[in-house]
């Protein structure tokens, strides 16, 4: 397979952008822990979105794109064989912005770039060092290996470090940062990081401008919440929770963080699970009714005070169960009301934007657990696959497999799905 970091720079040496990897690279390509951090000029990003689609040719799929900042996005790229999916994620951005702040310029900072032996542009050292420097100072830290990756530019530049300085801040600040450097020494430039950063925002410049473009930014995210919502379905033995943690590891890196919800949306109330749900005796009608009342309630608010502000902030929400797998088994709910309160109580549950069902032979299930009749498991399997044919944006997923196939199909599920999503919201990164 492929190694989807040097395909995709060696197709991005090939386009017409000017660019150049910021922060970090000796361990590149062998070791990428997190997003790579890319400068390109302020006018290609026209041409960067023409790059990206031209990919597809090259196999690589773009799935989610993160508008953070005015002038950067976060995206997210796959490139899959049949057996394995590659993440790479290209954190893109033009003018250097934080919080809505005008810092640097990419005209300046991609000035004099240098072509790396491994294949890829990276700032000169100046620039990096200003942009590495600015850009702990604002967050108000620095580690070991980031004050060394620093130290390195300034042993390879220093004259040209120390006059980028004068830009950005006073003379005592500049005398700060130069002690810590030709000192060697972090804790020098530790502290006096919170002095440092009042420094740096003194001559930092803020414009109307900057201010409507982060409110808009920030409205289309609103418009277009980047969070993704699954939930899996299936019976016992169908091994949803081998697949939900490992979907979590492989494609949590392209969300900013991850929920998991257990059939409600609210938080686990850690009461011990019935061993045995089928053994319980059914509610009445007038019961029955009254919970999903209750279950209604609960969804409703559990989408607008949780889920729905959980996509807003880009989160992976994935739930075991949902609603819906009342249809499918009615007596692990204990209900005892018929089908038309079901249909009428899910006409007011918010939905998940996908859905995947796990399958396999009613034996293999049996083998797996065995809490429920052969005659039982079989009524659930039919009742759950009439159940994924009537959902929207519903995968049935062949669970008799090896484990890590089982994994791939549904990864490529939800991996065709966003693929997909980011096609229809295409104003998000215009």
């Amino acid at each position: 397979m492929d190694n989807i970091f040097e395909l995709f720079f060696s197709e991005l040496n090939h386009s017409r952008i000017c660019y150049a990897i910021v922060g970090r690279t000796e361990e590149y390509p062998l070791n990428i822990d997190s997003d790579i951090d890319i400068i390109i000029q302020k006018n290609q990003f026209s041409d960067f979105w023409i790059f990206i689609k031209s990919l597809e040719k090259k196999g690589l799929t773009l799935i989610q794109v993160l508008a953070h900042e005015t002038t950067a996005r976060y995206c997210i790229l796959m490139l899959s064989n049949g057996t394995k999916h590659q993440m790479l994620i290209p954190d893109v951005c033009s003018d250097y912005y934080r919080h809505g702040s005008f810092f640097l310029s990419a005209s300046f900072l991609l000035q004099n770039r240098i072509l790396d032996a491994k294949g890829f542009y990276i700032l000169y050292p100046d620039k990096e060092f200003i942009y590495y420097l600015i850009k702990k100072i604002d967050k108000g830290f620095i580690n070991d290996v980031q004050f060394n990756h620093l130290l390195k530019q300034w042993k390879l530049d220093s004259s040209g470090c120390f006059s980028v300085l004068k830009e950005y801040f006073d003379s005592l600040s500049q005398t700060q940062i130069v002690n810590a450097f030709e000192s060697e020494q972090l804790q020098v430039l530790d502290q006096h990081l919170h002095d440092l950063k009042i420094s740096l925002h003194k001559h930092i410049n803020y414009n109307t401008f900057d201010i409507v473009s982060r409110v808009s930014n920030r409205f289309k995210r609103i418009l277009y919440p980047t969070g993704l919502v699954i939930a899996f379905m299936g019976p016992d033995g169908a091994g949803k929770t081998t697949v939900i943690n490992q979907v979590k590891t492989d494609l949590g890196g392209a969300f900013r963080q991850i929920r998991q919800f257990h059939l409600f949306p609210k938080d686990s109330d850690h009461s011990v699970p019935v061993s045995n749900p089928h053994d319980q005796k059914p509610r009445g009608t007038f019961g029955s009714i009254a919970k999903l009342c209750y279950f209604v309630g609960l969804y409703l608010l559990g989408f607008i005070t949780k889920i729905f502000p959980l996509k807003l902030r880009s989160t992976f929400v994935v739930f075991d169960r949902y609603f819906q797998d009342i249809y499918a088994d009615p007596l692990r709910y204990r209900y005892a009301s018929g089908i038309l309160w079901l249909k009428i109580a899910g006409l007011f549950i918010p939905k998940p934007d996908m859905w995947i069902f796990l399958e396999a032979p009613a034996e293999v299930i049996q083998n797996r657990k065995s809490e429920v009749s052969r005659d039982e498991t079989e009524r659930q399997l039919l009742a759950y696959r009439n159940l994924c044919s009537s959902l929207k944006n519903a995968y049935l997923i062949n669970a008799d497999q090896a484990p890590e196939k089982v994994v791939y199909d549904t990864e490529k599920a939800i991996i065709d799905h966003m693929k997909e999503r980011i096609k229809s919201v295409t104003k998000i990164i215009n």
